[in-house]
């Protein structure tokens, strides 16, 4: 009987060993399978995370640009209102001074007294 139980002991335990490895090997394999797909899945999130930045940055570059241009026609128009009003304001200075005062005749060098000249006359 007790070498049949030491038989049925090592047939037991080679069963159990045998059982052991191809759970074990089952379970790396599915572990292999879980991680390959757990790559795969950051691989696409990374992608999709670096697409979506790239065009983030091209939108904000065209918003840059924008505003750049915004910016440039605000100042040629300040700029251009500004040499308006002063062209304007030189006009007001020079008509106030040569309607109120007597005025020297440019040609002549003689001063026309209480008198603006005509425009064909200058």
């Amino acid at each position: 009987v007790t070498e049949k139980g030491f038989a049925l002991g090592d047939r037991l335990r080679g069963e159990s060993k045998h059982e052991i490895e191809r759970l074990t090997s089952q379970y790396k394999v599915e572990l292999s399978l879980v991680d390959g797909k757990i790559r795969e899945d950051l691989r696409k999130a990374q992608n999709t995370f670096s697409a979506k930045e790239a065009k983030l940055e091209l939108d904000i570059g065209r918003l840059y640009t924008k505003i750049e241009a915004s910016k440039n026609e605000m100042i040629r128009y300040t700029l251009g209102t500004i040499f308006s009003l002063t062209a304007v304001a030189f006009g007001i200075v020079r008509y106030a001074t040569l309607s109120g005062s007597p005025r020297r005749d440019s040609a002549l060098g003689e001063g026309v007294e209480g008198r603006a000249l005509p425009l064909g006359e200058r």
